[in-house]
């Protein structure tokens, strides 16, 4: 039971209707809008329009294939420059799609491509493959020196001198993902963003 003078949510349900309003016609109360049944139908090719599948999909792994490749550089030297192939083919593709994708939006595709292939360049590639190719080669530097002390403090198996640099390389990849993203983030917002605006 509503407080007295609060106002009533459906204010035309609490009121009778004046006696010379016609009831409603058949017609008019029979007819439904088709709206609320082609909402969700395009509520849904919205959604796989704006599916990426180059960011939300597997294919985005192939942006890391060059890192998997530097911290295997020493073990299979042979699939270094494959995998920097794999992963500046993302990359290309990449650009590729969100040129289209601007083109199509009525903005300018070719900067949409070049911001797109500068960014993916250095926060999948080249930031990225440095680093692992360092953290790979500085743990190879540590573990002889302790191979090479007099006595050796410990006495390491051969097979994890071998392979410790590359599993310390494989464990990096996950750590240096976002801090390079938000870094080459800031380094294009700070300079050709500022120019040229940022793509949408």
């Amino acid at each position: 039971m509503s407080k007295p003078g609060a106002p009533t949510l459906y204010p035309n349900l609490s009121k009778s209707p004046p006696a010379s309003a016609a009831p409603p016609s058949s017609s008019s109360s029979s007819s439904e809008p088709a709206t609320p049944l082609a909402a969700p139908v395009a509520a849904g090719s919205a959604a796989r329009e704006s599916r990426d599948m180059w960011r939300d999909s597997l294919l985005r792994y192939m942006g890391y294939a060059n890192e998997v490749g530097e911290a295997f550089r020493y073990q299979a030297p042979g699939m270094v420059i494959p995998s920097y192939l794999v992963a500046f083919g993302y990359v290309c593709g990449d650009a590729r799609d969100k040129g289209l994708r601007a083109s199509n939006a009525g903005r300018s595709g070719v900067y949409a491509a070049a911001d797109c292939f500068v960014w993916q360049s250095l926060a999948s590639v080249a930031i990225p493959g440095l680093l692992i190719n360092q953290v790979v080669a500085w743990s190879r530097k540590g573990l002889a020196h302790v191979e090479a002390m007099k006595p050796p403090p410990v006495a390491l198996p051969k097979p994890v001198v071998k392979w410790t640099p590359t599993a310390l390389g494989l464990c990096a990849i996950p750590l240096i993902i976002r801090p390079i993203d938000h870094g080459v983030d800031f380094l294009l917002d700070s300079t050709t963003r500022r120019v040229w605006g940022r793509p949408v």
